[in-house]
């Protein structure tokens, strides 16, 4: 009797010891994991992907055929995987932007201005009969592993808004503006297409935390002396879209662009303003001049 208790005393210990492993390996384990970001599994179907981010049907490749918020996206591919696989971005009206190359390793690029959503293609390297099978549908999809930020989801609606059919994507950097050369915007808020001295923000910029923007045209005057200039400046008091409530100032007179970039032209925010859009207007007429203009403004405190 004495014997037997001693084996049930050392079983419980043995259990109890490889609980406390099992625990210390998933403490390990979520050690590496960062909190930012989840797992996510989307389902794949058969099915491909063409060159303009539309369906084909293709029953060697598989692909997802709902879109998912892409923030953070992170792709792995297991060691002995036998796939490669190709990323595609979407704007929030679905709208196909670009895709990857295809990729025969891990991921963690940057989605592209406006990507929004993403979607996946697989193509197997060695399929056997050139079909994908059911299993062998769980086998490959099972293989490559996606991450994203945590709330890349909720975020979609903070980040990417519409206004008039265009669509914009928020960002809280001023060097991170992009212009779209030749559109500039009238003071309706319309976009139109203007000739080669105008440039327009594709982004919307969070000024939330800022009091006053400032313009220094050192980096257009190093090489355009003497041009004219005018700056819209298009202030919003929540999340723009379509209807939304603004005030436009003009930033300049029309003044000349001085060549010492000693000119230094400031607005004020209105009290409420938490975004802005900009139009410039110039005697500039190339389109790689414009790459250098949000390093000409700077945001205030």
């Amino acid at each position: 009797m004495r014997k037997n208790k001693i084996k049930i005393i050392k079983a419980i210990s043995g259990i109890i010891l490889g609980l406390g492993v099992l625990g210390g390996v998933i403490a390990i384990t979520n050690h590496f994991v960062r909190k930012d970001e989840v797992s996510i599994h989307p389902t794949f179907e058969v099915g491909g992907l063409n060159a303009n981010g539309k369906y084909e049907e293709d029953k060697t490749t598989l692909y997802t055929k709902e879109k998912f918020a892409c923030e953070g996206l992170k792709a792995t591919l297991d060691f002995d995987s036998t796939i490669n696989y190709q990323i595609f971005y979407y704007d929030i009206l679905d709208n196909f932007i670009s895709s990857t190359d295809v990729l025969k390793e891990g991921y963690s690029g940057t989605a592209p201005l406006n990507g929004a959503y993403a979607r996946i293609e697989i193509t197997p390297i060695n399929d056997e009969d050139g079909k994908i099978s059911w299993t062998e549908k769980i086998k490959y999809s099972n293989m490559l592993n996606l991450k994203v930020a945590k709330n890349a989801e909720q975020n979609v609606k903070n980040k990417f808004v519409t206004i008039k059919g265009r669509q914009f994507q928020v960002v809280n950097n001023v060097l991170d503006n992009v212009f779209e050369y030749g559109i500039r915007i009238t003071d309706d808020l319309e976009f139109i297409v203007h000739d080669g001295q105008s440039a327009t923000t594709k982004t919307i910029l969070s000024v939330e935390k800022y009091k006053m923007l400032e313009f220094r045209p050192l980096k257009l005057a190093e090489n355009f002396g003497g041009s004219y200039f005018n700056i819209k400046v298009f202030q919003f008091a929540e999340l723009p879209n379509t209807d939304s409530i603004y005030t436009t100032t003009n930033m300049d007179r029309g003044e000349q662009l001085a060549v010492s970039g000693a000119n230094l032209y400031t607005l004020n925010f209105e009290k409420d303003t938490k975004y802005i859009l900009i139009s410039y207007q110039g005697s500039i007429d190339t389109s790689s001049t414009y790459t250098s203009l949000p390093e000409c403004f700077t945001l205030v405190k």
